[in-house]
């Protein structure tokens, strides 16, 4: 068991003050049955003038907060202590039917995976890189393709820092054999897309913030920070 603190700041500065839309938020992760969800904190300048939670879709907690006063910053400031359940060992237990590889999603499944499923970047071909992780006839199981292309990205490719914002296309990850974090993982994902609508498929984490403005801001500085 591990108790970690998440800390998560989004600032936005304008040249002159601004009036604000509605924003919706997701800072809250969602519990389970090795997550524990222990306190939480929202802190938003300005003061926001009504804020509100209510579940969507997938049963994410989501903060809308509204605005009735201009200002020229705007900052959000989540901080989560949870308690994680940890194992000895990673236990990625599958269902029997998705065990090996190529498989299918139930009728049930697949229209909350959609999105997860569909092509990012259709223009990227893939299928060179993909297919040496494929056997040359019959099935495989799936967290060895998995585990193979993770391997891959590992071993083959040169991590560079990237200070500006925004992913490389995979197609462009791959013709530059380098990549930031966010590069590899884009990547992997895609991969794993570009093999069909049978492979595991990696579904967005539902801790994400979503934040509008009518104005662009002049600077912004996200940041995350854990302890534990």
């Amino acid at each position: 068991m591990r108790i970690l603190t998440v800390r998560h700041v989004t600032s936005y500065t304008y040249s002159e003050p601004v009036r604000f839309g509605e924003h919706r938020m997701m800072f809250r992760p969602r519990e389970s049955h090795d997550l524990r969800l222990l306190t939480t904190k929202l802190d938003i300048l300005p003061a926001p003038a009504d804020v509100r939670w209510l579940h969507d879709v997938f049963d994410n907690s989501v903060a809308i907060a509204t605005f009735d006063e201009a200002a020229s910053e705007l900052r959000f400031e989540s901080t989560v202590t949870l308690e994680h359940i940890e194992t000895a060992l990673p236990d990625y237990a599958l269902d029997l039917g998705a065990r090996t590889y190529p498989f299918q999603y139930s009728d049930d499944e697949r229209p909350d995976l959609v999105g997860a499923l569909a092509r990012h970047y259709p223009c990227d071909d893939l299928g060179q890189w993909t297919a040496r992780f494929l056997p040359l006839s019959g099935p495989t199981t799936t967290m060895t393709l998995l585990h193979s292309m993770t391997r891959a990205i590992k071993d083959e490719f040169a991590y560079v820092r990237r200070s500006e914002k925004g992913v490389q296309s995979p197609g462009e990850t791959l013709r530059r054999n380098s990549g930031s974090c966010r590069d590899f993982a884009v990547l992997m994902m895609e991969a794993v897309r570009s093999l069909g609508p049978r492979p595991s498929a990696l579904v967005p984490h539902p801790f994400f913030s979503t934040m509008r403005s009518s104005v662009l801001p002049t600077s912004s500085q996200p940041s995350i920070a854990s302890s534990m």
